[in-house]
């Protein structure tokens, strides 16, 4: 698992750079290779089979390309055709300059099971990925080479149904890439493995991204594909092969490092685990097993305390990244009470992200709140003071104790601190006869009772604490 950010950044291009671009002109490759011109200023040596003239979306692509400003030339020429390739290459290079760089992201992906897969499937599938490599290496002069960059699939590590073909010529792809990379050690190589992406790329194409998040492995956003790979280019310290994917809950032949977790009360059932990620648990409150519970009763309703809802938000944080320091938490809202039965119990989720170096988002969700979430804070494993938000405009119907201006339900008042008075005065907004709650139970990760949705829970939501 690479840190969130790197100890120290190095520009991977530069303005006097020439990228060459397999497959550049649409999907994946092309998204990459505008985000690296752009942030450099290098100059963009496109290669593709298709005619601008005939293909909307390549010649869409062009255009958004000269648009941002950024010198680009396309070349037509079959990847799998070494004479094509160098006969593209030395017209590119006569206008742009020799190649500096390389971003291989051409492929051919015809999904096949092992029975009907045929050797003409095979070879038209290893053609683009592994001699398309080989052909566009032999056309540059490695020694004006500075970096490599592969583009792979996870499938390559995980494999997929009907995808033993694909995930073969990518593991090859990946092996190709370091072996260049031990034979020319003056070049930075790099296989990145992705998972699928929304919106472009194969699985668009193929439709599968329903299907994969029916599955449990969801797909990567462009704007996260990039800031990915923005991430990895400016790291020295990247990997020659590096994974990345959004959860892949299905697929039992992903491994990840999963210390063992704390023996704390709120991080009780994982059901999302990515350690160093991503972390959300399901734990059931009661009278029986939370005896604080008893000391919170406001109008016969037994609350679940803030300080409490704090301390799982603090220990799921500490579980997430392994942090065993004090949480410095900031902006913290308190927005609707978390109400558990008297004589029975209710379940409540924690949701924890990391979301920068030393910062965690973390949210608890009630399956019983059909409501916008309830409570949010920030913090930090700094052990700054947390900065000071400028504090909201109050209302005239503000609680004189507290200040809140949610509007309270039926079930308590705004300010739970003060059990067992009228500081708050009465409840003022019961919920008419006729209310219906706006969600409808899902079944949880697990397969355990139904949950509703987090968007629609009573939710406290910690931001940056760690």
């Amino acid at each position: 698992m690479l840190p969130f950010e790197p100890a120290r950044t190095v520009p991977a291009l530069t303005a006097q750079d020439v990228l060459l671009v397999t497959g550049g002109g649409k999907g994946i490759t092309a998204e990459c290779a505008l985000a690296m011109a752009q942030d450099s200023g290098a100059k963009l040596a496109l290669l593709g089979r298709s005619d601008p003239a005939q293909d909307a979306e390549l010649s869409a692509n062009l255009q958004r390309t000269a648009q941002a400003g950024l010198t680009v030339e396309y070349a037509r020429a079959d990847v799998t055709d070494a004479r094509s390739v160098k006969h593209a290459v030395a017209t590119l290079t006569a206008t742009l300059g020799p190649v500096t760089a390389v971003l291989h992201g051409a492929g051919r992906n015809e999904p096949a099971s092992l029975v009907t897969l045929e050797t003409e499937t095979i070879a038209r599938t290893f053609a683009p990925k592994v001699g398309g490599l080989r052909a566009v290496l032999a056309a540059v002069d490695p020694q004006d080479l500075r970096l490599l960059v592969t583009l792979g699939s996870s499938i390559g590590r995980t494999g997929l149904r009907g995808e033993a073909h694909y995930a073969m010529a990518n593991e090859w792809l990946a092996e190709a890439t370091a072996e260049f990379g031990k034979r020319n050690p003056h070049v930075r190589t790099m296989c990145l493995e992705w998972s699928v992406w929304s919106g472009v790329g194969m699985g668009e194409r193929l439709n599968v991204i329903e299907t994969l998040g029916r599955e449990g492995v969801s797909a990567i956003s462009p704007d996260q594909g990039i800031a990915v790979l923005r991430r990895l280019l400016a790291d020295p310290h990247t990997p020659t092969t590096v994974v990345i994917s959004g959860r892949t809950n299905s697929i039992d032949t992903m491994r990840y490092d999963q210390p063992e977790l704390p023996l704390l009360r709120f991080v009780d059932r994982p059901l999302v685990r990515y350690h160093g990620v991503e972390l959300i648990c399901e734990v059931e409150l009661s009278a029986g097993t939370d005896l604080y519970l008893t000391d919170h009763l406001l109008d016969g309703n037994q609350l679940f305390p803030a300080v409490f809802g704090m301390e799982a938000m603090a220990q799921v944080a500490a579980a997430v990244t392994g942090e065993a320091t004090a949480p410095v938490a900031e902006n913290v809202e308190f927005l609707r009470p978390i109400v558990v039965p008297v004589h029975d119990s209710i379940r409540i989720r924690v949701a924890a992200v990391v979301t920068g170096s030393g910062t965690v988002e973390v949210a608890l969700h009630s399956e019983e709140t059909a409501s916008p979430p309830t409570t949010s804070e920030r913090g930090c494993a700094s052990g700054q003071p947390p900065r000071r938000p400028a504090h909201p405009s109050r209302s005239s119907r503000a609680c004189p104790r507290c200040r809140s201006t949610r509007r309270p339900t039926s079930t308590a008042r705004c300010c739970s601190r003060d059990t067992g008075s009228n500081a708050c005065g009465p409840t003022t907004s019961p919920r008419p006869a006729t209310w219906t709650p706006p969600w409808r139970p899902t079944p949880g990760p697990t397969g355990s009772r139904p949950i509703c949705r987090p968007r629609c829970c009573s939710a406290i939501r910690v931001y940056g604490t760690r």
